[in-house]
C-alpha cells in the first residue's frame, strides 16, 4: 500500500511501511459492476473470518440519492450484515455506535483511525467534478491521502469505467498499463490508454449555461477552512441565542434524558435525528388535543413512497405495506414508541438506507420515558402554542386549535421548478458572480423547513448543541424565502434537547453575503498564487 501511495499517487516518498504489505486491488469497472463487486468481496471477507467492524467503505459523499455506495449498504443490510452510516455525514463516528459494524463514511470523517481493509469507492476524476470544484486535479488532495492510508492490511480502490467521459484521477503517476505491470498493485479490468477529452467538449459548451441542483445539507458539506473563517464572525453577528431560564415558564430540560444513543440487542444505534422528528411530530398531531385519522408521519411517509420506481426498495415498501395493513391508534392515543419507529422508516425512505430500520427492533422503540416526551410537549407547547393559535381559541395548555390553513410541517419552501422564483434568484447571483467563472452556472436549489407559522419559520432541533452547521441551514432558508414573495417571516431554531432558542437577525446583503461566499468556495476555480502572495495571506491571516 505505501508503494502505491508514493510511487502512483505521490510520486515521492511520504509514507513508510516496516514490510511490503498486500498488493493494492485496483479494480475498474461499471458502477453496477463495483456495487455487486464490492458486495462480492466483503462477504469474501466475512466468511474468512474477518469482522464487519474491519471494514471501511469510504467515499466523497455517502447519502446522496444518487451515492453509489447507498446501493451497497442496502445489499449488505438485505443479507443481514451490520452498517453505519453517519447522520451528518461530516460527523466524528462514535465508537459506541460503529463497533461491530461495517461503516461507510466520508473521508473527512475517518482521519486518525484505520480498519483492515478499506474501500475507497468513486476513486477517478469525478471525484474533482462533483467534490472538490476549483480544486488542481494535477496535485493528490489531502482527503484521498486520508483515505487511501486507512487500511491496515488491504486498499481496494474502484475507479468507475462507464460514461464516454470516465477516466482515471489525472494526478496518478501511473497509467493502467503501469499498474498492470507494478508487483504492488493489482489490477483487475480493462486498462485503457486513451480516454475522451472533457476539456475539449468544456471549452466548446464554455458559453453555455450549466445548471446545479442543490439543498442547503448538500451546500454546507465540506465548507473549506479559508471560507469558515471568513462567514464564522458574520453567523456569530446575526444569530441571537435565548437560553433556558428559571423565570422562563417553561420546563428545565435539562432534567429530561433525551438519549443520543441507545442501546439495542444488536448494538448501539445514534437515535438524535429520530428523536427530532418523532417528538415534533407528536406535538403537531396534539394540537388542541385532536383525533386524527392518520397521524402525520404515515402521511409523510405515504407522500415519500410514490417517488420510488416500481422496482426499487422492496423492502422499504413491504415495510409500508404492513403500516397499511395494521393501522394503529391515530393520535393522540398513540404512543411515542410508534412515532420513534414511524420517524425511522420515513429517514429509511428519505435517505434510501436501511441499517437503522433493520437493526432496531420493532420492540426496541421504548428509549423516550413519560417524563422527557411530557417536557418536549411542554417546551413546544410554551414556544410554539401563542403563534400557531386561532384567536379566542386558547383554552388550558395543550388543548388549542391550530390554524390549519397557516400552520405547514415539512413544507417545501424551494423546489427547482419553481422557475420564477429561481430568475429572481439568478439576477441576485449573476451580479455577485459578475466576471468569475460562476457566471454561467445557474443554481436550483431545493429546501423543506420543519414548521412554518403565521410569524415564523422554524428549524427544530433534538441535540447537545447547535453547531454553525445548523446556523447556515437556517440562513440559507431565510435567503431562499426572500425569493419566493411569500410574507415576511422570521427564522429560529428550537433545540427540544437543551430549551434554548436561536433567533436570525440578518439583512437581505447579510444573508446573501454568507450564501455567495460558500458557493464561491464550493464552485470557484481557484487561482492559483505565487510564493509572494501565498506569504502575504498568511502574514495578514495572523496579524
Amino acid at each position: 500500500m505505501a508503494a502505491f501511495v508514493n510511487r502512483a499517487m505521490l510520486g515521492h516518498d511520504r509514507m513508510l511501511a516496516p514490510r511490503d504489505g498486500e498488493p493494492v486491488v485496483y479494480i475498474r469497472n461499471s458502477r453496477i459492476n463495483v456495487e455487486k463487486t464490492v458486495v462480492y468481496l466483503i462477504q469474501q471477507l466475512l466468511e474468512q473470518g474477518h469482522a464487519p467492524s474491519d471494514i471501511f467503505i469510504l467515499s466523497g459523499s455517502v447519502k446522496g440519492l444518487n451515492s453509489h455506495v447507498r446501493k451497497m449498504e442496502n445489499a449488505l443490510c438485505e443479507r443481514g450484515i451490520p452498517c453505519h452510516i453517519p447522520t451528518v455525514e461530516q460527523d466524528k463516528l462514535d465508537e459506541r455506535v460503529i463497533d461491530g459494524k461495517i461503516v461507510f463514511s466520508t473521508f473527512h470523517s475517518v482521519k486518525g483511525r484505520q480498519r483492515k481493509f478499506v474501500f475507497v469507492v468513486g476513486f477517478d476524476h469525478n471525484y474533482f467534478l462533483h467534490m472538490a470544484h476549483g480544486q488542481d486535479p494535477t496535485v493528490c488532495p489531502n482527503t484521498l491521502y486520508v483515505g487511501c492510508t486507512r487500511a491496515t492490511e488491504r486498499l481496494y480502490l474502484l475507479e468507475f469505467n462507464e460514461y464516454a467521459g470516465d477516466r482515471p484521477l489525472e494526478f496518478l503517476k501511473m497509467s493502467h498499463h503501469d499498474m498492470v505491470a507494478a508487483d504492488f498493485v493489482e489490477f483487475r479490468g480493462m486498462p485503457q490508454t486513451l480516454f475522451y477529452d472533457r476539456e475539449r467538449d468544456e471549452a466548446a459548451a464554455a458559453g453555455k449555461l450549466k445548471k446545479h441542483y442543490l439543498s442547503p445539507t448538500k451546500l454546507i458539506k465540506f465548507i473549506s477552512d479559508p471560507v469558515m473563517d471568513e462567514i464564522t464572525p458574520l453567523v456569530d453577528a446575526i444569530f441571537t441565542c435565548i437560553p433556558w431560564t428559571a423565570g422562563s415558564g417553561l420546563p428545565d430540560m435539562s432534567r429530561c434524558d433525551i438519549p443520543s444513543v441507545v442501546q439495542t440487542a444488536r448494538g448501539y444505534e445514534d437515535v438524535s435525528d429520530l428523536n427530532g422528528i418523532a417528538l415534533p411530530s407528536l406535538f403537531y398531531d396534539h394540537l388542541g388535543g385532536r383525533q386524527r385519522e392518520v397521524n402525520i408521519l404515515r402521511e409523510l411517509i405515504q407522500e415519500a413512497i410514490v417517488d420510488m420506481r416500481d422496482n426499487e426498495h422492496q423492502y422499504l415498501k413491504s415495510i409500508v405495506s404492513e403500516l397499511d395493513a395494521s393501522e394503529r391508534p391515530a393520535t393522540p392515543a398513540a404512543p411515542i414508541s410508534e412515532y420513534l419507529y414511524l420517524a425511522n422508516v420515513y429517514v429509511a425512505i428519505q435517505e434510501r438506507l436501511y441499517f437503522k430500520l433493520k437493526q432496531i427492533r420493532r420492540n426496541e422503540y421504548r428509549w423516550l420515558k413519560d417524563e422527557a416526551v411530557e417536557g418536549c410537549l411542554a417546551l413546544l407547547d410554551g414556544v410554539l402554542r401563542e403563534e400557531c393559535t386561532l384567536p379566542g381559541t386558547v383554552t388550558a395548555p395543550g388543548t388549542w386549535e391550530a390554524a390549519d390553513d397557516q400552520v405547514w410541517t415539512e413544507e417545501p419552501i424551494f423546489i427547482a421548478s419553481m422557475d420564477e422564483e429561481h430568475a429572481r434568484l439568478d439576477e441576485a447571483l449573476c451580479a455577485a458572480f459578475a466576471g468569475t467563472d460562476l457566471e454561467k452556472i445557474r443554481f436550483r436549489f431545493s429546501a423543506i423547513v420543519d414548521l412554518i407559522t403565521p410569524t415564523t419559520v422554524w428549524e427544530i432541533k433534538c441535540t447537545s448543541s447547535i453547531t454553525i452547521d445548523h446556523q447556515l441551514q437556517v440562513i440559507i432558508y431565510a435567503w431562499l424565502w426572500g425569493f419566493t414573495g411569500r410574507p415576511p417571516r422570521e427564522f429560529k431554531i428550537l433545540n427540544l434537547k437543551t430549551g434554548e432558542r436561536w433567533v436570525l437577525h440578518a439583512t437581505r446583503d447579510q444573508l446573501q453575503s454568507v450564501v455567495v461566499a460558500i458557493l464561491k468556495g464550493k464552485y470557484a476555480k481557484i487561482a492559483e498564487k505565487t510564493d509572494e502572495e501565498f506569504l502575504q495571506d498568511l502574514r495578514r491571516k495572523h496579524q
